[in-house]
């Protein structure tokens, strides 16, 4: 502790230890310098809404520290939109609130965006895991490579009947469920 006077009383070594660590230089550079491609490579194992609280919390905390002409919301708003205008996930998000939003839209819209992202990269992942069924069956006959369209119009209303008797379903949703049913596209009402 070479910068402490050994004689000092606690205020001053407590004062000398605190202008040798925190000082404005430090934090003006973590207030300009911090992205979420940043905090998420320091963070590999946040999620990227974890990853988004992180950033707020670090630049509200930066801006706490500088001086008094960087208080106030509108400079923490500039310096997230510019934290977060390199990550490609959020450049959407920042275009549609902007940067002259209040702070509780800004973050809410970034809040929203990162739970949605990471919403659509769980569904992805459970499809994937989903057994796709390649092969269609005909809903009239159950054989395969045999289509409803190739029966007669009577066979379809009866298969129809039959369905609608334990349960009714729309006609849209029918067609869709064809549709999944059968693997084709065709159908013919």
């Amino acid at each position: 502790m070479h910068h402490v006077n050994p004689k000092a009383t606690l205020a001053e070594a407590y004062e000398s230890i605190k202008t040798y660590f925190d000082y404005d230089a430090f934090y003006f550079n973590d207030w300009t310098s911090t992205t979420l491609n940043g905090v998420r490579r320091e963070n590999p194992d946040k999620t990227l809404e974890e990853a988004v609280e992180l950033l707020v919390e670090k630049l509200d905390l930066c801006q706490r520290a500088l001086a008094p002409h960087f208080n106030g919301r509108a400079s923490l708003n500039t310096a997230i939109v510019s934290a977060c205008s390199k990550s490609p996930e959020m450049r959407e998000t920042i275009m549609e609130v902007g940067p002259s939003t209040s702070f509780e839209t800004l973050v809410t819209g970034l809040r929203r965006r990162a739970a949605f992202l990471q919403w659509e990269a769980v569904d992805r992942q459970e499809s994937r895991s989903r057994p796709q069924r390649v092969v269609g069956k005909c809903f009239i006959c159950r054989k395969k490579n045999c289509r409803s369209c190739n029966h007669s119009e009577e066979d379809r209303r009866e298969a129809r009947e039959l369905l609608d008797r334990h349960q009714h379903i729309p006609d849209k949703a029918f067609r869709a469920f064809l549709i999944d049913y059968e693997n084709s596209p065709i159908i013919s009402r």
